[in-house]
């Protein structure tokens, strides 16, 4: 005889049967009850999961964008420096020409003393100026890229931890990737 079943007609249940039946009734509903509280509570921390896993996403692609924006910085940084160095190379010919003509005209002052040009003082005068300029933006410039570098670092290493953690490894997993440059 099952213990949940009715006894027959004529048959008399023990006392302890009836007990035992509903004593094991109370511990399946308790069970129950239990697995259905542990099933409520899963589903919260997978909800839980599941929203942490989207805001990690949503931070990627925030700093994915970042990372965007800062190469896009970078890129126009190099193309001024590009510039810069064809002004360099510009200045650097110029120069060397005034060179040559200082020195045609210094040789030629050795032979019949001649005052100089106002407007070949003035030109030097302007040259130096340029070159001068020309210096203080390139060191600018290797400051500014220098800080880019940085902030590229900083936002690479950042979406690399919000990626790792998403995929459940710590901060501190070594991943192969490409080798760092140094300049």
């Amino acid at each position: 005889m099952r213990p949940t079943s009715r006894p027959a007609k004529g048959q008399t249940v023990p006392p302890h049967s009836a007990a035992a039946s509903k004593r094991a009734a109370i511990s399946a509903e308790e069970r129950i009850s239990e697995l259905e509280e542990a099933l409520a509570h899963a589903k919260r921390e997978r909800a839980a999961d599941d929203e942490r896993i989207q805001e990690s996403l949503q931070r990627a692609v925030r700093m994915a964008e970042r990372l965007q924006l800062a190469e896009g910085a970078a890129k126009r940084v190099q193309v001024r420096a590009l510039a810069a160095e064809e002004e360099v190379v510009v200045q650097s010919r110029r120069i060397k020409r005034l060179e040559a003509e200082n020195a045609v005209l210094r040789g030629a002052g050795a032979i019949k003393p001649r005052t100089v040009d106002e407007s070949v003082l003035e030109k030097l005068m302007e040259m130096r100026t340029t070159l001068m300029a020309t210096a203080s933006a390139l060191d600018d410039l290797t400051h500014r890229e220098a800080d880019l570098s940085d902030v590229r670092a900083r936002i690479i290493n950042e979406a690399r931890q919000i990626l790792l953690a998403t995929a459940g490894m710590t901060y501190d997993a070594k991943l192969p990737g490409p080798p760092t440059s140094k300049k």
